[in-house]
């Protein structure tokens, strides 16, 4: 019997616009994403092991991996909620709009 906890350990988002989410989660929220690339696995449909896409993992602590994929069809989730901690709120929301959220 395990004594660990069952936590969170990957985000993935479908997003429409790769290169321009990208730009806003690096430059607006801090994430180290690593550039876009193409991920040749599976039979290259599976919108979730294949494809255009970004990521990172963080390793210290808890592992935790947070990836953006291009999305594949129209079909989209409408909603979507990820929080960051940071140290000065006024200024991370001045980064954060300098870098296109809205």
């Amino acid at each position: 019997m395990t004594t660990e906890q069952n936590r969170l350990v990957a985000v993935v988002l479908e997003v429409a616009d790769l290169d321009r989410s990208a730009a806003l989660y690096r430059d607006g929220f801090g994430v180290p994403l690593k550039a876009p690339d193409d991920h040749e696995g599976g039979d290259g449909a599976d919108r979730w092991v294949s494809g255009r896409h970004c990521a990172t993992s963080w390793t210290d602590g808890a592992f935790l991996h947070f990836a953006l994929y291009e999305a594949k069809t129209e079909e989209r989730s409408t909603h979507a909620q990820i929080s960051f901690a940071v140290t000065d709120l006024a200024a991370a929301h001045v980064q954060a709009v300098g870098a296109g959220a809205s």
